[in-house]
């Protein structure tokens, strides 16, 4: 019997599980790309890729944080799948009374690309031809962008400020997925050396860091061109210097990963260009 660890340490046997709940919307992308569309009976009510995730027969099965554990039992699942920075401890422990529950925990680009490869040997997927190629085209993805476009950044020295929220402002430490790209372009995180993973940080200690650049998620906190103004004014920074990106290149591991490194290399090749 083959088996797989997850991010907990749990051990499980692989093999086709064919009632999959997700509860994050970064690994349901991943499910439906590596050809596991049909086996996923629910969902939460933020996955919003691929575009139908959340249509019928698939169940909504509440928030990844606060899911719904009678619709959850209702689907009979024999296989759930969660994070251990999204899954609340107790909501691990209750749910693991419906069903086994596999915990992913990425936190580097890397760990990313390894789980999508855990996911499908998890799944009884690893000789699936289809799965297989999702596999290799996010790795060539990977392969390239260390070779052709990194390199492009390496000499810039670009100080990075990249807030998740504002009204508090909040940004991220070394510890986190985010960091992790921006360390694929050579950025430096201002805030890498904060002692919590999501630290709230005052408007004086942004500018006193005197970032380079500004990157703008539009998730969770959507920032808009109004932030756009502030930060820039603020920061004595020019409008190519602060940057409005879909939140989920940065911020979403799993398959989108591919995407992430692409379409930030668009958004920021103007960095680069002479």
């Amino acid at each position: 019997m083959e088996t797989i660890s997850d991010a907990v340490g749990e051990t499980f046997e692989t093999r086709e599980y064919s009632r999959i709940v997700s509860l994050v919307p970064s690994i349901t992308e991943t499910l439906f790309a590596i050809g596991l569309e049909n086996r996923v009976v629910g969902v939460t009510k933020w996955d919003v890729y691929p575009p139908h995730a959340r249509n019928p027969p698939r169940v909504m099965i509440g928030g990844t944080k606060n899911p719904d554990y009678d619709l959850i039992k209702n689907l009979k699942p024999d296989l759930i799948i969660a994070n251990k920075e999204e899954t609340r401890k107790k909501a691990y422990m209750k749910l693991r009374e419906i069903a086994p529950v596999f915990v992913t925990y990425p936190k580097t680009v890397k760990d990313s690309i390894q789980m999508v490869e855990d996911l499908i040997h998890l799944t009884s997927l690893s000789r699936n031809a289809h799965a297989i190629e999702t596999l290799h085209s996010l790795k060539t993805a990977y392969k390239t962008h260390k070779e052709t476009v990194a390199p492009l950044f390496a000499d810039l020295d670009y100080t990075v400020f990249v807030p998740i929220w504002k009204d508090p402002w909040m940004t991220i430490n070394h510890d986190t997925y985010i960091n992790s790209m921006l360390s694929e372009f050579h950025f430096q995180n201002i805030f890498a050396d904060a002692e919590t993973r999501y630290p709230m940080v005052e408007l004086s200690e942004i500018i006193d860091a005197n970032p380079k650049l500004v990157i703008l998620p539009d998730e969770p906190c959507p920032f808009n061109q109004d932030d756009k103004r502030f930060l820039m004014e603020k920061t004595g920074l020019g409008s190519k210097h602060v940057i409005l990106v879909e939140g989920s290149w940065l911020s979403w591991y799993g398959i989108r990963t591919k995407g992430g490194l692409e379409n930030l290399y668009v958004a920021l090749k103007h960095l680069v260009q002479a």
